[in-house]
This record gives C-alpha cells, structure tokens and sequence, in this order.
C-alpha cells in the first residue's frame, strides 16, 4: 500500500518516528504524573494523550516497515487500535 502523505513529508515523519513516539509518551507520563500528584493538570493530560493518539493515527497511513499487503494491513489495524485505546484510558482518567 502507498502512503497518502507526501513523499518528503511521508519520509521525515517515518524517519523520526521513534523519536516522536518517545516524545509524546514522555510529555504523557509527566503529565499523568502532575495529575496523579493532585496538580491542577487536567489540560496538560488532554493535550498530551490526544497528541499521541492523533500521531498513532496518522502512522496508521504511513509507509508501512513490512512488506506485502497483509502486513499493512495488520500495521494499520495495529495504529488505528493504538489511537483508540490511549482516547479511551484518556476518557477513563478524566471521569
């Protein structure tokens, strides 16, 4: 499957994408932490999670690693899935 990016765009993100994924889950944990130390953080938490799940979403439409059809299919299945479950433990914390 093609990615429905640009190509330069598809390829900068691919690049750097363990280093964003590291970035956001980082900003996450503070953000969890600042909540859980009964921090007015409610914002920061919100922002954070659903900046990482809106970027495992958008790597669901990147050029996949794995070769073949089956494994882009599985590796879009994988980040759709990724997105939905850091959206609901983020509705599970704000409750």
């Amino acid at each position: 499957m093609k990615s429905q990016f640009p190509p330069k765009l598809d390829r900068w993100i691919t690049e750097r994408k363990l280093k964003i994924e590291l970035l956001l889950v980082s900003l996450s944990i503070v953000s969890l932490l600042a909540f859980y130390s009964h921090i007015d953080s409610g914002p920061m938490v919100m922002m954070a999670m659903t900046t990482l799940a809106i970027f495992y979403f958008i790597s669901g439409y990147l050029t996949p690693d794995l070769e073949g059809n089956f494994g882009s299919i599985i590796f879009r299945i994988a980040s759709v899935s990724s997105a939905a479950i850091v959206i609901g433990f983020l509705f599970l914390i704000q409750v």
